[in-house]
């Protein structure tokens, strides 16, 4: 399943690594630019479009 999530903070950070182990595609918003959502990225075994 394709899942978005908006907002990179803790909650939406967690969700998607979740949601990710589990097999869904994700997409993640931030609205402090690409960098909040690059950093997250770059911390899990798996890469977020952005």
């Amino acid at each position: 399943m394709n899942i978005g999530i908006i907002g990179a903070g803790n909650l939406g950070a967690t969700l998607a690594r979740h949601l990710k182990a589990l097999g869904h595609d994700i997409s993640l918003a931030n609205a402090r630019g690409v960098e909040g959502v690059t950093a997250i990225s770059s911390q899990r075994p798996w890469p977020l479009p952005t």
